[in-house]
C-alpha cells in the first residue's frame, strides 16, 4: 500500500532523520578495565563426610572465589547441625583454623576432623 498525502512526508522526514544519525560520527565510548581476577564468584563451600559408624565428621573446606561469599564458622556448624552432628561436639577451632587457612592461601583443606562422638560405654 503506497503512502497516501502527508504520510509521504513523515516516510521521508524519519528517512532523513536515520540517514542523518547513521552518518554522524559517534564518539568511543571509554573501555572499562576488569578490575577482577578474572575468575568466577563462586561462594566458598564444604563437603562433609560423616564416618559409617557416625563417630566421626571429617569436613573439606573449598574458598570463595572473586566476589563470592566467604564461609563462615557459623555457616559450617548450622550446616553440620542440618546433617544431624551434635553441636556440643563440633570443634569450632578446627573449624576456625581451616576457614582462616582456606580464605588466606586460597586453596582448599582437606579432611578436618571437626566433630568426634563419645562411643558408648558398656553398663555395670
Amino acid at each position: 500500500m503506497k503512502p497516501v498525502g502527508n504520510e509521504e512526508q513523515k516516510d521521508d522526514s524519519v528517512k532523513e532523520i536515520i540517514e542523518s544519525v547513521m552518518e554522524q560520527d559517534c564518539p568511543e565510548l571509554p573501555v572499562l578495565e576488569d578490575s577482577s581476577s578474572g575468575e568466577p564468584d563462586t561462594n566458598g563451600s564444604v563437603e562433609i563426610h560423616i564416618s559409617p559408624d557416625k563417630m566421626s565428621v571429617l569436613v573439606s573446606f573449598f574458598p570463595h572465589l572473586g566476589n563470592g561469599k566467604r564461609l563462615n564458622t557459623g555457616d559450617v556448624v548450622s550446616l553440620l547441625s542440618e546433617r544431624g552432628v551434635d553441636r556440643s561436639l563440633v570443634n569450632r577451632e578446627a573449624i576456625d583454623n581451616a576457614l582462616w587457612t582456606c580464605e588466606e592461601d586460597s586453596s582448599s583443606v582437606k579432611d578436618v576432623e571437626v566433630a568426634r562422638g563419645i562411643p558408648p560405654r558398656r553398663g555395670r
